[in-house]
């Protein structure tokens, strides 16, 4: 199988293609054992694509502040100083 094959199939991203490409130091037209393309996954990123994927399709949806809690974030970033970083030590 071609790496670009392999890709596909999983719908990789570009900077996982990238480094899954890096790690084998092979071009994506190159043909490999699928076995060693999961195998070289598993070594890049540490867990094995079937996991990978899984863990994907069964994450809970992200949830987004509303109502009280976006006026709370709201009010917590209209109360620092401008041009002040949280990391500044020195004193104005």
């Amino acid at each position: 199988m071609k790496v670009k094959e392999f890709v596909e199939k999983h719908s990789l991203r570009g900077a996982v293609t990238a480094g899954l490409l890096d790690h084998l130091r092979i071009e994506a037209e190159t043909d490999v054992p699928e076995e060693r393309i999961h195998a070289a996954y598993k070594a890049v990123f540490g867990v094995s694509l079937a996991t990978a994927e899984t863990e994907v399709s069964s994450a809970a949806p992200v949830e987004t502040a509303t109502g009280d809690q976006a006026d709370v974030a709201a009010d917590r970033s209209s109360r620092r100083r401008p041009g002040v970083s949280r990391t500044d030590d020195t004193q104005p």
